[in-house]
């Protein structure tokens, strides 16, 4: 009875340290994917990063279908997990190394300007200009993870104003312990 009760404790102990463990090593896959993009995709070749995706909130149960759909996922609960992380994501400094990070409250006025442009004005150009960002920003959101975390679908964007810039939606997969561009889904020019 000793035996078995130190045997289900050390089983239980050992199931707790590999969950942890998971959690860590998916911060560590997305740091080092989002990392991969910005140091090394043309795409994304402008000076300033937005701390978040400002239309993160916008998802619908439609675009997850379209996820679980390219990521084969199966597993609803990870799923959802992963919406729950895209939604909360934030860039942080150490994934932007060289570019200059834009904090969300100034995406937030930046969004506020370009969306009520009437003719004539262009209040969102000064903006621009005013943050060191004469040429606008990029927006890169935050992974959506399969099952194994060897495939991901990210959302990249450059913003520039209310009709410039465009944007991706890719399937990256994980080759040899690097990140490579597997499909583009989607892409747009705004």
């Amino acid at each position: 009875m000793r035996y078995f009760i130190y045997y289900l404790f050390s089983s239980l102990l050992l199931f707790v340290s590999c969950k942890e463990n998971q959690s860590i090593n998916e911060d560590y896959i997305t740091l080092n994917l989002v990392k991969s993009i910005l140091e090394n995709e043309n795409f994304m070749n402008i000076n300033s990063i937005a701390e978040i995706d400002p239309s993160r909130n916008q998802l619908d149960e439609e675009y997850k279908t379209f996820v679980s759909r390219y990521l084969k996922i199966k597993d609803l609960i990870h799923l959802e997990k992963e919406f729950e992380l895209y939604k909360n994501f934030k860039i942080t400094p150490e994934m932007v190394n060289f570019k200059k990070l834009i904090a969300e409250e100034k995406i937030n006025d930046f969004t506020k300007l370009a969306g009520f442009t009437r003719d004539n004005d262009y209040k969102y150009i000064d903006w621009l200009i005013s943050n060191g960002c004469k040429y606008g920003f990029g927006v890169i959101s935050r992974p959506i993870f399969n099952e194994e975390y060897n495939m991901a679908i990210i959302r990249l964007e450059t913003v520039c104003g209310p009709l410039c810039g465009g944007g991706l939606i890719a399937i990256y997969k994980l080759h040899n312990e690097e990140w490579a561009v597997e499909k583009i889904l989607d892409r747009w020019v705004n």
